[in-house]
């Protein structure tokens, strides 16, 4: 159904943004230190993308810093470049993007149906995810 697709885009997009702000994001509007996600280890679209598309010394590099819990700071910095140079980053912005328009054409859809305040609710949520970006 449209409501599904638009609850899937709009999922995926807050997940997508929310992987970009984990890595990328300043503390001081996050609330939470960008270290944390690759402290953790976590699987985001930024750390899947990199470790499929780097090679070598710099995937043996990536490795040993994702999940390390006492990451220092020059090793966050390095698996920031490699996440970048990798074309990760800019992956993730576009599969954001991707999203987006698709949450905002099953809207298009719905709007026969919905009444504009509903609407211009759900079009202002959509619009709040992508802006939480770096």
């Amino acid at each position: 159904t449209v409501l599904k697709d638009f609850s899937k885009a709009t999922g995926r997009l807050y997940q997508i943004t929310d992987d970009i702000l984990g890595t990328f994001g300043d503390e001081k509007v996050t609330g939470k230190s960008p270290m944390d996600d690759m402290r953790e280890g976590k699987r985001t679209i930024l750390s899947v993308y990199t470790m499929k598309n780097i090679k070598g010394k710099d995937k043996n590099m990536f490795k040993k810093i994702l999940g390390k819990a006492n990451l220092n700071e020059a090793e966050f910095e390095q698996a920031k470049h490699l996440i970048a140079s990798s074309g990760a980053l800019e992956y993730a912005k576009n599969q954001a993007n991707i999203e987006m328009l698709r949450a905002k054409e099953a809207l298009k859809k719905l709007s026969k149906t919905w009444s504009t305040q509903s609407m211009t609710f759900l079009e202002q949520l959509v619009d709040s995810f992508v802006s939480r970006t770096v």
